[in-house]
């Protein structure tokens, strides 16, 4: 899929292909498409190999996400749940523009991955869960035959609550096909590459996962 363009993030609609491939990049092997076997069907439409757009926008209205991204889209009074900007807003906090539904509480995807752990044991919290979970940015050290090595900062434990962690490298498939370069920055989900993102909007990731940990932080004190 091609890099998202962020001319395209500004604005308040932008092509639904796109917001659905967007969608789709993030969510295609995610624990729910796997448990409805619907993996195949939509990194197929991700690299255009027959799948029906209207076969995709149903699968992707079956997954958690839709609906943070039609309560973004209302809020922002932006029409159409898979906007380009509201698919990227729920998941990497871009274009900064766009408001949260609700002032008290994130509409990230990372603010979900840090909720299910809220009732859990500090000890007993499954950090390489919430890390495979967790929306990332990095940045590309090494690029192999369908996978990068990419330097990123996973979520650790420490006495006091979760961080970011130091910079550490992962290894990230690219089932995408994504075209990079080394030091390009880019997001992944459950390992994969969704997209190639620019510095900015890898800045912007890592500070809303942060506010999100410092928020959960203080919410178990």
């Amino acid at each position: 899929m091609p890099k998202l363009k962020p001319a395209l993030c500004q604005k308040k609609g932008g092509g639904k292909m796109e917001g659905l491939k967007l969608a789709a990049s993030y969510s295609w092997n995610c624990n729910t498409a796997k448990r409805l076997k619907v993996c195949e069907k939509l990194l197929g439409f991700i690299l255009g190999k027959n799948e029906k757009d209207r076969t995709a926008e149903k699968i992707l209205q079956a997954l958690i996400p839709y609906r943070f991204y039609a309560a973004i889209a209302k809020a922002n009074k932006i029409s159409g749940e898979f906007s380009p900007a509201v698919v990227s807003f729920y998941w990497r906090g871009w274009p900064a523009t766009l408001e949260s539904p609700r002032p008290d509480t994130s509409f990230f995807h990372n603010h979900t991955v840090a909720a299910i752990a809220y009732s859990q044991p500090l000890k007993k919290i499954e950090l390489n869960h919430m890390n495979e979970c967790l929306a990332a940015g990095g940045k590309i050290k090494k690029i192999g035959k369908n996978y990068f090595i990419a330097e990123y900062q996973p979520i650790v434990r420490k006495e006091n609550g979760l961080f970011l962690g130091k910079p550490k490298k992962t290894k990230i498939t690219n089932h995408l096909k994504l075209k990079a370069k080394k030091e390009d920055f880019i997001s992944f989900h459950y390992a994969n590459a969704a997209e190639i993102i620019s510095p900015a909007e890898a800045k912007r990731l890592a500070e809303i996962t942060e506010e999100i940990l410092q928020k959960f932080n203080a919410k178990r004190k």
